[in-house]
């Protein structure tokens, strides 16, 4: 069924937290950082970050032979506009699950390069498996080039921080007992050079 187009509007931050969610409702996993980076870097060019959501459809998901709702948003051919038609759901997590399924369906060689942090890699991947059509010359570079400055920026880094192995925190107990030792070595070693004196 066709829907009217509305604007439903999300953060950086807030896409962050419904892709990790929905990522996780998806598969069972966390989201990995360098994946989440790319993923939101794909979502903020594809969605003007955040601002350019239109009932709920992450990534401009087209809905031509889509079943469920859709909503219409007519692009332009030379001379005329064009019929074009977006999928539409009910909620952000809906549309953000949707996303994942599709990438992970249909793009696993993108979700791949994402995963490993190659960026530009995985942007040359979706122009190749037309997951984006190029408009214009030139294009691709420039869509290559921000995905990668958003995933590497420091904003998107503290959104999905790395996580560091985990150290185990030193015993206080021990580094008091080590120094006291410490204390009674040198005591000692004091102790007999005066003995032997």
């Amino acid at each position: 069924m066709i829907v009217p187009m509305v604007q439903t509007r999300l953060t950086d931050a807030e896409i962050a937290t419904e892709l990790r969610e929905s990522y996780l409702e998806e598969t069972g996993e966390a989201l990995p950082a360098r994946l989440g980076r790319f993923a939101l870097a794909v979502v903020a060019i594809e969605n003007d970050h955040g601002r350019a959501i239109y009932d709920h459809n992450w990534g401009n998901v087209s809905g031509d032979n889509w079943p469920g709702d859709k909503y219409e948003n007519p692009g332009w051919e030379p001379g005329k506009p064009v019929p074009r038609y977006f999928r539409a759901y009910a909620t952000h997590r809906a549309g953000a699950r949707a996303w994942w399924r599709l990438m992970l369906d249909h793009y696993p060689s993108v979700v791949a390069r994402g995963l490993g942090g190659n960026y530009g890699e995985g942007v040359t991947e979706m122009y190749r498996l037309h997951y984006v059509v190029p408009l214009s010359s030139g294009e691709e570079e420039h869509y290559r080039a921000t995905v990668v400055g958003l995933a590497r920026s420091s904003t998107f880094a503290a959104l999905f921080p790395e996580s560091a192995p985990m150290r185990p925190m030193p015993d206080a107990t021990g580094a008091v007992a080590g120094i006291a030792g410490l204390f009674v070595v040198t005591i000692l070693e004091i102790l007999r050079r005066s003995i032997h004196v």
